[in-house]
């Protein structure tokens, strides 16, 4: 059984596509010094205003950064050490975005779920520069901009974390005349102590087969990447979109259309 044979057999009409979000199921995790408290050291060095205490500062931006990436991933239940580095090329190949190739691939992922917006995950190689030059001394101007860049990469994927959902499609006929209950959809649960999606499919009062996707497929990461999209409507719709193409669905994706409930 595969996602898009549950979606033929439920018959979901994507013209008329429907996204319902449930549950928040990012999990939590942090260490023993957190990405914030780097951040909060770097601040205080910045004050010492020498070179000592700019050097410090510099290095401090980027361990909140490489600290809060880690951070990220342990909390999706990925092992940021131990990527299936294979599939997650193939993923972000396949980007829209096209992330920088000069960046560790940690990176690349969070910008090709949409995770950490494009122009901070690429002004991360300013403090990767700078750090790379070390025996040159950072200007103020460059450790001043390292640290809030740092302070911002930390606020928008800690809200990414937080809107993280679990999910299902239908579509708006069935939703409406299903009485506040969708039975002909396909739902999907994360389950981050065993780094998979769960997937359900009823059909009308039935409960169907339920089957997994794990992180060793490609398609883990476009359904990771619906999971983290709704904050914003536009990308939910466009990470559906993206999906629905990779599992080589039939209708057009000029023709297809999804709506959210909120």
């Amino acid at each position: 059984m595969t996602t898009l044979d549950a979606i033929k057999s439920i018959k979901i009409d994507l013209t008329q596509g429907l996204v319902e979000q449930d549950q928040s199921c990012a999990g939590s995790y942090e260490f023993e010094i957190t990405p914030k408290e780097f951040l909060n050291y770097s601040k205080q060095d910045f004050k010492s205003n020498d070179q000592k205490g700019n050097i410090n500062a510099l290095t401090n931006a980027k361990r909140a950064i490489d600290c809060q990436t880690d951070k990220l991933f342990y909390s999706i239940g990925l092992d940021p050490n131990n990527f299936p580095n294979n599939i997650v090329e193939e993923f972000i190949s396949k980007s829209k975005n096209s992330p920088k190739k000069d960046l560790p691939i940690r990176l690349r992922l969070l910008q090709a779920i949409n995770f950490a917006p494009a122009k901070i995950v690429s002004d991360v190689r300013q403090i990767r520069h700078a750090l790379e030059h070390h025996y040159k001394n950072p200007s103020d101007e460059e450790v001043s901009g390292a640290i809030e860049l740092a302070e911002l990469f930390i606020q928008a994927t800690d809200s990414k974390l937080r809107n993280m959902v679990e999910f299902g499609l239908t579509d708006r006929p069935k939703s409406i005349l299903s009485d506040g209950h969708i039975w002909d959809s396909i739902w999907f649960h994360y389950k981050s102590d065993a780094d998979i999606f769960e997937v359900s499919w009823c059909l009308g009062k039935e409960r169907q087969q339920t089957f997994t996707i794990e992180n060793t497929s490609v398609e883990f990461y476009y359904i990771l990447k619906i999971a983290t999209s709704f904050e914003y409507f536009e990308d939910t719709e466009d990470a559906v979109i993206d999906w629905l193409e990779f599992i080589r669905h039939p209708i057009p994706r000029q023709h297809i259309k999804i709506d959210r409930d909120y």
